[in-house]
This record gives structure tokens, C-alpha cells and sequence, in this order.
């Protein structure tokens, strides 16, 4: 790969940060890549890291063992790495990352396909400091495989499922999934096995007030089901969630609702009262038509960020603010639903205060 060449000929040796992401070299596509939820490491929260993106079907382990071994502390001291493995990736490519060790790593996100799972559980049990992962890109669905080796972290704080919206439903303005070339832009799938989540869930319950499960992001994936959220309600430590997309819960299907769906409103209020943990401090709902009026009236959690929630009307977020007690802050993503509403909101935040914010997106 030549940019890795370029890197080991002309890199210094004292490098600290190193980012790659082949989806340059194709405009037409970098809509998709540059619009997911944080994109990239965080590097004023993590020295020395590797953040690898689009990463093609001619990159192996041992190319990226000659980036981390580039620098000198690199190895020793890397506390994030960031990879998205290209769809077509086999394992003979990846055996040699399956020994991979790193003692201060603290952020892990990554990709993986049937073929390479094993080898990334490898990784995790390999690196007990890790804190936060993000499953990014869902090439293949979790199995216990990866859950037996999450659920060996003992200090882990964030975990993560996550894929890139336009690369999963289609909307109406844009089909990235006819776009792609496999080499740099792996089809992600949504279907998901509640299964394995539910158990690793489950787990984190049983630690009681040893969890150290702070925060929850599921983001455009699908088929989850409902007792699935009502176990990770269950975590005493959990503080933040994190939903994206129309399908998380099993049965909503494409928008709407089937024989067996059910609406968020089965996950997040019941009968005029928040479901929601107690301990809740933050929630994020962006990207569903299939959160309602009344899924949005009876939330109550300090800080509420909501964006793209097409199907709301106005008066379900002046209804949530009055309804509140504990809301203090609410960040609502504009994309025009709200644009000419804005004063009536501020009005209602005023009069229960509550800090609003209105950030206006393209």
C-alpha cells in the first residue's frame, strides 16, 4: 500500500498520530463516510493512535504492524486504534494481527467478517485497558465469539454498534449501496442477533454496582429485540444511550409497521412515564420516522439531543419540556422539520429552564 511506504521512507520516527482514509480518492463517495456519527479519534483525548478508514482489500495485518511498529513508543504507548476492514477481507490476511498486544490501548474500533471475528476477539482479550469499542461498520453480525471476549474488559466504559446510515436504508435522495466498490466501501449489514447482545447485557446486570458500563450507542442497525433494551435498562452504571435509525427495534420494517412490530414507544414510554433508567444522563434519538409524538412526550432525562425525528410535530417537544422535571439541557439537530419554529421553542425552554439548542445541519 503505498501511502504505508510513504509513511515508513519519509515519516518520523517520533510520529504520534497517524490517520489514513482512502475514501478521498473517491469523491463521489465521501458523502457517506464524512456524515456518521465521529468519524475520527479524538486525538486532544488519546496520545498516540492509528486511525485507519476504507481500509482496501490489498491491506493485511502485517502492513498495519509496519505502521505501529513506525514510530518508536508507538507500540508500547498507542492508546487508540481505529480500522474499517474492507467486505472482501480473508483471514490468512489478518492471522498475524491475531497476536497483537498493546498495554496502554484504551479505544478500539473496528470491523469484522465472518472469517475474522476469531482473530479480533484475539485482539480484545489481548488489551484488558481497553475502555471504549465501537463495532463500526457491521460486516458481519456479533456472535458470542466477540461477546465471550468483551465481557473479559473489566474496565470497559463505552460500548458501540454503529454503521453508516446511507450505507444501510436507502432514502429517498440517495442509494450509496449501488456506489460502492468492495475494495474501498464494504456493504454493511443491519440484521442483528439479539442473542448475543442481550447476553452480554445480561452480564454487565449481573456485576450489579461492579459494572463499569457507562454508556450505549446502537446506530442503524435493526431486529433487536425489545427485551434486549429492557436488560440494558437494567445496568446500574449506564448513564448515556445513543439510538439511530428506524429499525433498531425488531419488526419495524422499512418505515412501517408490520404484524409483528412494535414502535419505540414500547422501549422508551409507557402509559405517560419514561421507561428509562433513573440514572440516565444523556439520550441521543436521531434518524427514525418511527418515533412518534407520544414516544417523546413523558421522556425525562437531563440532556436530549434529537435530530431527524421527521415524524414529530412540534408541540410533542413544547409538551416534553413542560412534562419534564429533570430536563435541564436539549440539542435539537435542525434539518428544516423545526427552521420556522424555532422561537416558539426557545419561549417554552425559557419558561421551563431549560438551556435549548438549536444547531442547523446541510
Amino acid at each position: 500500500m503505498a501511502t504505508v511506504h510513504l509513511i515508513q521512507q519519509y515519516g518520523s520516527r517520533q510520529l504520534r498520530h497517524i490517520c489514513i482514509d482512502t475514501a478521498q480518492q473517491f469523491d463521489e463517495n465521501i458523502y457517506a463516510t464524512r456524515n456518521c456519527y465521529q468519524t475520527y479519534i479524538d486525538t486532544s483525548c488519546y496520545d498516540y493512535t492509528i486511525d485507519v478508514h476504507n481500509w482496501g482489500s490489498k491491506a493485511t495485518a502485517s502492513l498495519l504492524l509496519q505502521l505501529i511498529n513506525h514510530s518508536i513508543d508507538m507500540k508500547q504507548k498507542i492508546k487508540a486504534l481505529s480500522l474499517s476492514l474492507a467486505h472482501c477481507s480473508q483471514v490468512d490476511d489478518w492471522n498475524a494481527f491475531k497476536y497483537f498486544t498493546a498495554p496502554c490501548l484504551q479505544y478500539l474500533r473496528f470491523s469484522f467478517t465472518e472469517q475474522t471475528e476469531e482473530i479480533f476477539a484475539s485482539v480484545i482479550r489481548n488489551c484488558p485497558t481497553i475502555q471504549d469499542i465501537s463495532i463500526f461498520r457491521l460486516l458481519s453480525p456479533p456472535t458470542d465469539i466477540i461477546i465471550d471476549a468483551l465481557i473479559t474488559l473489566p474496565l470497559l466504559q463505552c460500548f458501540a454498534i454503529e454503521n453508516i446510515k446511507n450505507e444501510v436504508f436507502e432514502d429517498e435522495h440517495y442509494s450509496f449501496d449501488y456506489y460502492y466498490d468492495y475494495d474501498f466501501f464494504p456493504i454493511s449489514y443491519s440484521d442483528i442477533n439479539s442473542v448475543p447482545i442481550q447476553r452480554f447485557f445480561q452480564y454487565h446486570v449481573s456485576l450489579d454496582n461492579q459494572s463499569t458500563l457507562q454508556e450505549v450507542r446502537l446506530r442503524h442497525i435493526q431486529n433487536l429485540d425489545p427485551s434486549a433494551f429492557y436488560t440494558l435498562y437494567k445496568i446500574k452504571s449506564l448513564k448515556s444511550l445513543n439510538f439511530a435509525g428506524p429499525d433498531v427495534l425488531y419488526g419495524i420494517r422499512h418505515y412501517q409497521g408490520g404484524s409483528n412490530a412494535v414502535g419505540w414507544a414500547t422501549v422508551i414510554t409507557d402509559k405517560q412515564e419514561c421507561l428509562l433508567p433513573d440514572q440516565i444522563e444523556d439520550l441521543v434519538l436521531e434518524d427514525s420516522k418511527a418515533i412518534s409524538d407520544s414516544d417523546l412526550e413523558f421522556l425525562d432525562i437531563p440532556s436530549i439531543t434529537i435530530g431527524e425525528l421527521s415524524a414529530l410535530k412540534i408541540t410533542a417537544i413544547q409538551k416534553m419540556m413542560t412534562n419534564a422535571q429533570k430536563l435541564k439541557k436539549l440539542t435539537v439537530f435542525d434539518y428544516g422539520e423545526f427552521q420556522e419554529d424555532g422561537e416558539i421553542l426557545e419561549d417554552t425552554a425559557k419558561r421551563n429552564n431549560i438551556s435549548l439548542e438549536i444547531v442547523m445541519r446541510n
